[in-house]
């Protein structure tokens, strides 16, 4: 996990669910081998 998606997360008011987070990698999981997390697409799925 990258400061810059902690910094803009916290910008935008939002806080990092590490719980909510493993579950969407272990989704991402099933439709390609190494997921990755953008900044934007972070702020939308927490």
């Amino acid at each position: 996990m990258s400061q810059k998606l902690i910094l803009t997360m916290m910008d935008e008011g939002q806080i990092f669910d590490a719980c909510k987070m493993r579950q969407w990698l272990d989704t991402r999981r099933c439709v390609v081998p190494i997921p990755t997390i953008d900044v934007h697409e972070a702020i939308l799925v927490v």
